[in-house]
């Protein structure tokens, strides 16, 4: 996993800017550093890399792909400093036919896996509708001896895939989706929503179906004054 931080400062603040706003700039930069070491001890999936098409039973398709995410204020800057983290994360994938219109799959990423199952609903002419949910879990322990911390991670991935097969070369997938983290253990408990849309492009002769294909894939989604902002690359075979 590779992360930087970044702030950029775009002006000078004017020393007319009041404590009030110092104090919400610095809870949200507080929570920015809250989303690094979330990033850290296991990763969100913002990812779709995927299209609304199913495997036919007993087919089955591998995946490599790699992430870079920006997270940032999703508010405008006050006096035009802006702050973010990025961080690249590789995935690994694999799904399997089971039966007419159902596949499965697992994506394994940072210290976490992710399984999903998806059924295609719509199949008219080159449009294609399919509902996807996922899940995954993970559980980290910090710490040692009477100090050991452990946190747990249950991630839900609802999501919604709409596919439109331009060719047996080319296709283009909206993924809307709504992750759902809840967070548990020693020390904390809490949950976070977080829904956003991605878009996908599939090219190569496996587009519209089983087969090779690369897969650049954008993403845009928010939560609780921030911004997650997805550029991918992805490779199917």
């Amino acid at each position: 996993m590779y992360i930087t931080g970044k702030m950029v400062v775009a002006g000078m603040i004017p020393s007319t800017t009041n404590h009030t706003q110092g104090m919400k700039k610095m809870k949200k930069v507080v929570s920015i550093i809250f989303l690094l070491t979330f990033a850290l001890s296991g990763c969100v999936s913002f990812t779709t890399m995927q299209t609304a098409n199913t495997l036919a039973p007993g087919e089955s398709e591998g995946g490599l792909n790699m992430v870079q995410t920006k997270v940032a204020l999703a508010d405008e800057p006050v006096g035009g400093v802006e702050e973010s983290i990025t961080y690249v994360v590789p995935e690994f994938t694999y799904r399997r036919g089971i039966v007419e219109n159902l596949d499965l799959g697992i994506k394994f990423y940072p210290m976490a896996a992710e399984i999903d199952a998806k059924y295609q609903f719509i199949k008219a002419g080159g449009f294609v509708l399919s509902g996807d949910f996922g899940f995954a879990y993970s559980s980290i322990e910090s710490g040692s001896g009477d100090n050991t911390v452990k946190t747990t991670y249950l991630d839900l991935y609802p999501t919604v895939l709409i596919t439109y097969n331009f060719s047996e070369f080319f296709s283009l997938t909206a993924g809307p989706k709504y992750i759902y983290r809840s967070i548990g253990g020693d020390a904390v408990s809490d949950s976070i929503a977080i829904p956003g849309v991605t878009l996908t492009a599939a090219i190569g002769p496996g587009a519209a179906g089983n087969g090779f294909k690369f897969m650049p894939e954008v993403g845009y989604f928010t939560a609780d004054g921030l911004s997650y902002t997805t550029l991918g690359i992805g490779l199917a075979f």
